[in-house]
């Protein structure tokens, strides 16, 4: 079946699902930049899209019909394997942190984390940065929120009653965020000051948070906080964290 996918400017529902996934795979590897392949039909894939088929003189509809879908299809696939322009991008970040501004950060907070949350905005405004907190129950409204406020990170929080700790970052099977990936790796192994080191780890996953957001982003589930463990003092050391990474280099190939 052809999958249509809407014009630009379209005021539609965009299309998600694993066949957007591949294709937005397939637009990077060939250095069509349509944001992370996070499966969501956006303006940025209708963009990449219409840019392949006016440079392969196809009709620049934004309709992945059978001649537009054979030749992205058949052109990718003698593309190698390469990360895509996507995770290229995010690379330099990682190895040139001044080539982006990051003064601006959004707390998600679900459940009983606003005593951390609040303790990282402090900490966090300390070193300059703009914080907005988002307390909504829905996690499309902190993307909203985020994304709005032209955010440079993203992180969420909240207690599952898990005995695990987990920090997850986007990934799928095609693209995995390798700014958050960066940003979970700096936070499990802060927050092993404060938990065994065997009960915190890092998570590639598919939330929906991490989904929609177009920043690096994380969600941090700190399990079954229990109250011999500081509210504060733990919103503190995660405010410490983020900002130090903010401002130092990171190489994930190191």
């Amino acid at each position: 079946m052809v999958a249509r996918l809407p014009p630009p400017l379209s005021h539609l529902t965009p299309s998600a699902g694993d066949d957007v996934e591949q294709l937005q795979s397939n637009l990077a590897k060939l250095g069509f930049d349509c944001g992370k392949a996070d499966g969501i039909f956006g303006p940025l894939t209708v963009r990449a899209l219409m840019e392949f088929q006016h440079n392969s003189g196809l009709v620049t509809d934004g309709i992945c019909g059978p001649k537009t879908l054979r030749l992205l299809e058949r052109v990718s696939g003698q593309s190698g394997t390469g990360p895509g322009i996507v995770a290229v991008r995010e690379g330099e970040l990682l190895r040139d942190p001044a080539s982006e501004t990051r003064s601006h950060v959004v707390i998600g907070s679900f459940g009983q984390t606003q005593r951390i949350a609040r303790a990282m905005t402090r900490r966090l405004r300390e070193s300059h940065a703009d914080v907005v907190i988002a307390d909504s129950i829905d996690a499309h409204q902190h993307a909203m929120t985020a994304n709005s406020f032209d955010a440079r990170v993203y992180v969420g929080l909240t207690t599952s009653g898990a005995e695990l700790v987990t920090v997850s970052y986007f990934e799928t099977d095609r693209f995995v965020s390798e700014l958050g990936r960066s940003l979970a790796s700096s936070l499990v192994a802060a927050l092993t000051a404060v938990f065994a080191p065997q009960q915190v780890s890092a998570v590639g996953a598919r939330q929906p948070v991490l989904r929609e957001t177009r920043m690096t982003a994380v969600v941090i589930d700190l399990g079954a906080l229990d109250g011999g463990k500081s509210p504060e003092a733990i919103g503190e050391l995660l405010g410490s964290t983020l900002a130090q990474w903010l401002e130092t280099p990171a190489n994930p190939h190191s």
